[in-house]
Parts: C-alpha cells; structure tokens; sequence
C-alpha cells in the first residue's frame, strides 16, 4: 500500500483525528511564521510606551500612551529579554496565546467530545489570526486569552466552586482590566457561576470576596509600583481622565453602534457562524447552568466592545472566545444528533469547514510569503516591502531607524512626529519628548494646550538631533502642524531636511538657532 493511500483510509477512518493533525499542523507552522511579520504602527506607539518599563521608568509619566499599564508589559518583557524587534513581542504573543488555547481545549472536553473541543481553540486561534499582521499581537488580544484562562475552567460541568479557582480567576479578569477598564466587568460572569454554584449564602459570599480579592492582586501590585516610582498622578490622568474627557466614540450614534454591529456580524465568516451560535444556545436551553455563563459571557464581551464606540478589528478580539464557543456547540450538538449522512451532519462539517477556510485565507498567505522570502528569496527587506497600510510601510520605517542609528551616537535624541514611534524606538536613540506619537497634541481636548507646552519645552530643553516627519495621526502632514505655530517655527529655525524615506521626512539638527 502506498503511503498515498494509507493517507487516505487514515483519513476516511479517523477524520477528526485528520483534521486535527491538519488544522494544528498548519497552526503550528503559521505560529512560526509569525515572528517574522513586521510591527504596524500600533505596535510601535504601545512599544515605545511600554519602553520605560524596561529601563527603570514608567509609562504615562516618561512616555504617553492611553492603554492600561498591563498593556504595556508583553511590550517591556519583550524588549528586555530579545531586546528592540517585533519578533520577541510575536513569541511573547505566542506564550500568552498557548496557554489559554490549551484551558480552551481542556474545559470543553467536559462538554463535547475532546476531539471537537481541540478543534474549537485551533478555530479560534485561526480566526483570530485572520485578522493579520496589522491587528494581531495586541492588548486586546492577550486580554482576550485571560478572559479564557479566567472563565472557560467555569464552563466544566464538574467545575466545583472553590476559593481558589475564584482567586485564580478574579486575577486575569484583573489583569484584563489593566488593560482597559471596562474589561473589569468580566468579573460579571464568575458572579454569575457562583450564583448558581450549589453552596450556601456564606460559601457564596466567600466565593466573591475570592474573586474580588483575585482582581485585586494586580490592581495593587500595579498601584504600589506607580506609587513607588512617582508615577500615579502621571497614569490618572492619562489612562483615566484623558480617555474619560477627549477619547469617545466614532461618533456615539446608535445608528453608527448598530450600523457597526451589522457590518461585523455580514462578514461572511461571522455569518457563517451565526446560525451555529443560535443552535448552541438552543442546544444548551436544558443546562441553564452552562447557557447562563456563556450568555453572560457573550454579552458582557459584546458591552465592552460597544461601550468603546470605534468597532475596530481588534477590539471584537474579546468577543471571539464565547462566540467561537458557542458556535462549536452548535456543530456539536448537530453532528452528536443526527444520522451519518443526514442534513444535519453535512452541515455540521460543511459550513464549518468554509469557515475555516475563510479565516485560514490571510494566515495561509502570510506564511507563504514569509516562508519564500525567507527560506526561498532570502530577502527580509522585500519580505517587509510588501506589508503596508495607508502609506505606512514597514520596510520605510526598519530603514528609517537604520537611517537614524548609522547618523547619530548613543546619547543623540530623536523626535518622531506621527504615527511612526516604532521609527525612534528601534533606533535606540534616547527620545527627546514623552510624546511619541502626535494624537494628545494635534486632538482638540481640554489637555492639547497643556500638552502642546510640555512638548515644547521638552524639545527646547533637549533638542534633538534629528526630528522625523512622519505620517500623523490624522494622516494628513500639513494639516496636523497647520495650527501648531509654535512647532513650525521650532523645525524651520533649527532643521533642514536630510533625506525621505519613503513617508519619513528626516531632518538634521543645523547649527544656527539653538
């Protein structure tokens, strides 16, 4: 027998176990492929932040950025064990994603055939990865992996309330919520299992100081250290009022809200996992136990991202896991009742299968780019030229930090004007502002005038040898310095234009002026 056709009768005989080994096999090699894809211009803003951390400061005070100070952290382990590189922060990515597909797969094997639930997280890490370079690697993406390690364990019909598993998941629903606020309300849906844990009122009460108790470790532990370091007014007004005050929805419209919902709920992966999601929770109408926490779950999820008013790709990210789950029952259910070769089976393996293969479609094709010009080409530089975004490039950016590297000593300052921080970051020049990006200088805000001052007399105090034009916030380089007299003046009476680099304007440092 050739091994063509022991693949096959292995396939016909065991086909769970195929697409299992096929699905994570491709997972696998996709995970690997990973490290090579480049930062986007979100990454480089939250890597610069998150600089402070790894040499002894603190983000907000010595770099500004409005993400939750366990934000950051991936960022500064990254940088501190790999050092300056987009690949340390994909493996770090990597080790906070694993785990909790691994507590994914695990919880419901308790619910499902343990076949089905390995192949719910490897969906789930595909469907997330579909996103593309741009979006995955992201707070809210690890946020989302604590949301599973916090709250799938709660899913197992043998799950026993205990302190300690209430402890443990107060602490990532905690973590969750250092990393945007409102990820706190997580904690709605261990509530919700403890609600109908069979225990006393006390058991339960217990129970909740446990959860409220877990929540509070890295809520503390982050307050002592801002304390410590002088750092607490700094992270209150920026992560808190900041946001509070001048970061609102697209437009808080319920027409935009609800416009938004449709639009991610008509993308044809989504769509295809809707009637799955309705069957799930018809399934599950008999274990109201089990559908109460995942509702709660959902909905929760679903709040957080609607009370952020952008619907940006990313932050569905907290959505994914309860939604996927929910799905995957569905199929389940499907599959478990019906005949061999009944409608409902060919649809229990149909429809997931299309869905697999949309998502797969951007993770297949960045593997297969990184895996020819890698292994095949040899050439990063080209490999980094094809993944852009508005007119932000990733190779633009690696040769800027280059540029800037080769043309200054250690100690040399650099300001980055825009989007691109990952431009002043790489280069491992000193910055010469805490300002990294232009967002809090150029948004109309009660804090921009205040902001704006600061920023000058940073710049003035410590002038910096090269200033980087870059592609603003607004991404519109005339208008975003069009009413910020006092920084046009400071770049025409001190600098020259050096060179451009693709969107970069590098300009030196001349000797008059300063």
């Amino acid at each position: 027998m050739s091994r063509l056709q022991a693949a096959y009768f292995y396939v016909r005989s065991r086909p769970v176990d195929a697409a299992i080994a096929l699905i994570g096999g491709f997972a696998f090699f996709y995970a690997l492929t990973t490290l090579a894809l480049p930062f986007g211009w979100d990454h480089g803003i939250m890597t610069a932040a998150s600089a402070p951390y790894a040499h002894g400061g603190l983000p907000y005070r010595d770099s500004w950025d409005m993400k939750g100070p366990v934000a950051y952290l991936p960022f500064a382990l990254a940088d501190l064990l790999f050092g300056p590189s987009m690949w340390g922060t994909r493996l770090v990515d990597l080790v906070i994603e694993i785990p909790a597909l691994w507590v994914l797969a695990r919880c419901l094997s308790g619910v499902m055939n343990p076949k089905f639930g390995v192949l719910t997280a490897l969906s789930y890490y595909l469907w997330y990865s579909a996103s593309g370079w741009f979006y995955t690697a992201q707070p809210d993406a690890w946020a989302a992996a604590w949301s599973i390690i916090a709250i799938a364990p709660l899913l197992r019909p043998e799950a026993k309330p205990s302190l300690l598993m209430l402890a443990a998941s107060g602490f990532f629903i905690g973590c969750a919520g250092l990393v945007k606020p409102f990820f706190f309300a997580l904690g709605l849906v261990p509530l919700v299992f403890i609600a109908l844990a069979q225990a006393t009122w006390m058991k339960r009460f217990q129970l909740a100081l446990a959860l409220a108790g877990g929540a509070m470790v890295p809520l503390a532990l982050v307050l002592i250290y801002f304390a410590a370091k002088g750092g607490l007014n700094a992270l209150l007004e920026v992560h808190i009022l900041f946001s509070l005050h001048s970061y609102s929805g697209a437009d808080g419209s319920l027409k935009y809200s609800v416009d938004s919902l449709i639009s991610f709920a008509g993308l044809a992966s989504n769509a295809l996992l809707a009637p799955f999601f309705v069957v799930g929770v018809w399934a599950l109408r008999r274990n109201v136990r089990l559908l109460a926490i995942l509702l709660a779950w959902w909905a929760v999820a679903l709040l957080c991202v609607v009370i952020q008013g952008k619907f940006y790709p990313y932050h569905w990210f907290i959505v994914y896991p309860p939604s996927i789950v929910f799905a995957a029952l569905g199929a389940y259910a499907l599959f478990k009742e019906s005949s061999a070769l009944s409608a409902g089976r060919v649809l229990a393996i149909a429809a997931p299968t299309i869905f697999l293969l949309l998502v797969v479609a951007q993770p297949f094709k960045d593997a297969v780019k990184v895996a020819y010009f890698l292994g095949v080409a040899h050439n990063s530089d080209a490999l980094l030229r094809t993944y852009s975004r508005d007119e932000f490039n990733a190779a633009d950016e690696i040769a800027g930090a280059r540029y800037l590297a080769a043309h200054t000593k250690p100690d040399d300052r650099v300001f980055v004007w825009g989007v691109d921080s990952y431009v002043g970051y790489l280069s491992g020049r000193p910055p010469a502002s805490r300002f990294s990006f232009d967002l809090p200088v150029t948004m109309h805000s009660a804090y921009r005038d205040v902001y704006r001052a600061q920023m000058m007399t940073e710049l003035r105090t410590h002038p910096p040898r090269y200033f980087v034009f870059g592609l603003p916030w607004k991404h519109d380089k005339a208008g975003s310095v069009a009413d910020f007299p006092e920084l046009r003046a400071f770049l025409a009476a001190n600098y020259e234009i050096e060179t451009r680099i693709g969107v970069l304007d590098i300009y030196r440092r001349v000797p008059r002026g300063i």
